[in-house]
């Protein structure tokens, strides 16, 4: 059966939307300088210097640090505003272009900057500052010192540098993601009376939650583009309270993975974590917070997730237990053949400049354009795109647990859902 995509997704836009996604688009490209000849040959958008000069000055309040429109403070918690500016003088056009690619992955890009839209009530202004703080992040601030790095290497350097404290994260069960609920959305289990502050420093756990989030968008796609979350307070102590992770944790849903998260089911919490709570839901984002639920029972979780899916644990039929397995000798080998990586990568680049390309025609075009052609070609694009990230995969990032154990399939999840399952990019099993 059928079943329609979610609003505000990249084939189901109004027109309002749809123009905030060329905007969004637009803003893209300037930034990356990509106004500019490629290869040689002009791109088709802004082929007459008026208007460049005209789309530029539209979106000065974006991409011009000097601008007087900014975002107001009260809605700039995570000053992301500062990032932007401090990305827009110092880092090379080239660089803040790769990095996004790098960061967008195997997933449509449509679908990430949607996400930032809606997370920003398409106000395409505070959606752009949104996108830059996270590049600004990920290759900037995140103490590994980079989050590409961190799930290039994966596991296995971990192991291969005696690190301890993160392999104890990935063995402890403290997070694991397993199943789906009714909406088929993968799953994440967060354990957190298994945690202990003492036990690793904040670096340890803010590269930990990075990489657990890097790994999540492997069961994404176009139709199921969030997860769902259980975290489970039974046996939850003062002694597992841990502020600065839980803060982390929230700004990397609220704003590094934007829209990343579906639901999110708060199980079993005794009577005075409501004190807690309190503090937590201060730090949250209203529309945020609106996806936080309570629950008591197994049938509470059953309202959300399947007894086939829910593990026993929680009263469920499904009868998964989390063990974490060891990298394997010789599993990431293909990340040694150089000349093969980069002759797939060069591929890849020339796919992203057609698909640039595309896009521009596409923002350029008026509304006497064929528009409905330049969206069936962006599309067909944008599944080739995702079918070629798959080829180069294994050469690139290091297998994690969901490799070793068939969660992640390279073969299935080049599959780019189009709505007419709900079947994540890769099955979590």
């Amino acid at each position: 059966m059928s079943t329609p995509l979610l609003l505000g997704r990249p084939r189901s836009l109004s027109s309002s939307q749809e123009q905030c996604l060329k905007d969004m688009w637009a803003a893209v490209f300037i930034l990356f300088s990509t106004v500019e000849p490629i290869n040689g040959e002009h791109n088709n958008i802004f082929t007459d210097k008026k208007d460049l000069r005209k789309h530029k000055l539209k979106l000065a309040a974006l991409l011009n640090k000097k601008s007087a429109v900014v975002v107001d403070p009260a809605q700039d918690k995570y000053s992301l505003t500062k990032d932007m500016r401090d990305d827009l003088a110092n880092k090379d056009p080239k660089d803040l272009r790769a990095a996004f690619w790098n960061f967008v992955k195997l997933e449509n890009p449509d679908t990430w900057l949607l996400r930032f839209l809606r997370a920003r009530k398409w106000d395409v202004h505070r959606a752009f500052v949104m996108l830059l703080s996270t590049i600004h992040w990920r290759t900037s601030e995140m103490c590994y010192p980079k989050v590409d790095r961190l799930a290039a290497e994966g596991e296995e350097y971990f192991f291969l540098n005696n690190d301890e404290e993160f392999i104890k994260q990935l063995q402890s069960g403290k997070a694991f993601m397993y199943g789906s609920d009714k909406e088929g959305r993968p799953l994440s289990y967060i354990k957190p009376r298994l945690h202990f502050p003492a036990h690793q420093s904040l670096e340890t756990m803010q590269k930990f939650t990075s990489f657990y989030m890097e790994t999540a968008i492997f069961f994404l796609n176009d139709y199921v583009d969030q997860g769902c979350m259980v975290v489970d307070i039974t046996g939850f102590s003062l002694a597992n309270l841990d502020l600065p992770v839980a803060k982390f944790m929230i700004k990397c849903l609220e704003t590094y993975y934007p829209e990343c998260l579906g639901i999110c089911l708060i199980h079993n919490a005794p009577w005075w974590f409501q004190g807690i709570w309190n503090i937590i839901k201060g730090l949250l984002d209203p529309e945020f917070a609106s996806k936080l639920h309570f629950t008591r029972t197994t049938a509470d979780l059953e309202k959300f997730i399947s007894a086939d899916q829910l593990i026993q644990e929680f009263g469920g039929n499904n009868q998964f237990v989390y063990t974490y397995v060891d990298p394997v000798a010789g599993e990431n080998n293909l990340m040694k053949e150089t000349q093969q990586r980069d002759a797939i990568l060069a591929e890849r680049d020339e796919r992203i400049t057609k698909l640039e390309r595309t896009t521009q025609s596409w923002i350029a075009a008026d509304e006497n354009d064929d528009q409905d052609k330049l969206k069936e070609q962006r599309y067909e694009l944008m599944k080739q795109f995702r079918e070629d990230y798959f080829r180069f995969d294994p050469y690139i990032r290091a297998r994690s647990l969901y490799d070793r154990t068939g969660a992640i399939n390279v073969e299935a999840a080049s599959y780019l859902n189009t709505g007419g399952s709900k079947t994540s990019s890769a099955e979590i099993q």
